[in-house]
């Protein structure tokens, strides 16, 4: 009869004490994972072209910074030869001075081409200042490689895409920014042809990924294929001479907005809720009399 009295209080005990276990573990893991969860996450700034012009071989003293096109390349016309480049500024300041570049992409609106189906363009760090409406040929800024791979694009119209991630951290590291140069080889005959921001279509667009000290794992950086050095004995802007080799993806040839570097797939969270195994020692023999 005693034993038959003891039974119930000993198992409401056993009971009472799994709960506040429970409760304890349940509240350390939610806690724990409210905390990750208000951790800052990679993120982006998405920035359009400030200031854009185009050069002339051709006529060294004409500016071109209020025209609707942009001009790369080799252009021909009655029986000349001429090479054409791009100038493009991004204003980044909203980009915080503790950001971690992960990747940038460059985007530009290609309208028109001619010549080569295929033609590579580099894209090279700026190193000097320049005016949109005072800028030419003859007083053109520096120009350096940082090491991104140049685009090989196509003759069709749409948006083009360049990895200019190397560029922009050049920039968070403290290198001035004066914007972006674009370039073909020098030699190959062919022309492309990018919308301005006087144009009726869309401007250049600078985006760049990035996360904050203490962050979650950053997005992976952007990758592009290398193709040969362009061979251009143009004074001003050195030969690039970038060898680095990346992970090999397409490049410049496919049209529409660029795909965003992939999000680190999530990492399973929280433990398994365990009652240890003393108390069941303690008190499973207990409630089973």
């Amino acid at each position: 009869m005693v034993i038959t009295r003891l039974k119930t209080p000993l198992l409401r005990l056993c009971l009472v004490v799994a709960s506040l276990a429970l409760g304890v573990l349940s509240t350390n893991t939610g806690e724990r994972l409210a905390a990750e969860s208000a951790a800052p996450a990679a993120t982006s700034l998405s920035v359009l072209a400030s200031r854009d012009a185009w050069l002339n071989a051709d006529a060294v003293t004409t500016t071109y910074g209020r025209d609707d096109d942009l001009w790369i390349g080799i252009f021909t016309y009655s029986g000349k030869m001429d090479e054409r480049r791009l100038l493009v500024w991004f204003d980044i300041a909203a980009l915080p001075a503790n950001a971690i570049v992960d990747s940038a992409l460059l985007e530009m609106m290609q309208t028109r081409a001619s010549g080569a189906g295929s033609y590579a363009i580099w894209p090279y760090q700026v190193t000097g200042a320049w005016g949109e409406y005072t800028v030419t040929w003859e007083n053109q800024p520096g120009a350096i490689s940082a090491g991104d791979p140049p685009a090989t694009v196509n003759a069709v119209n749409g948006v083009k895409t360049w990895d200019i991630t190397r560029i922009v951290q050049a920039w968070q590291a403290g290198a001035p920014n004066h914007g972006i140069l674009l370039l073909g080889d020098g030699t190959t005959v062919g022309a492309r042809v990018y919308a301005s921001r006087e144009s009726q279509y869309a401007p250049g667009r600078l985006t760049v990924y990035y996360h904050l000290p203490g962050s979650d794992t950053p997005r992976p950086t952007a990758t592009t294929t290398r193709t040969p050095t362009p061979t251009g004995t143009t004074t001003r802007t050195p030969t690039p001479t970038g060898t680095a080799t990346r992970t090999p993806t397409p490049t410049g040839t496919a049209t529409g907005t660029p795909v965003n570097p992939e999000t680190p797939a999530p990492t399973p969270s929280g433990t398994p809720t365990v009652i240890p195994p003393t108390w069941l020692r303690v008190f499973l023999p207990l409630t089973l009399r």
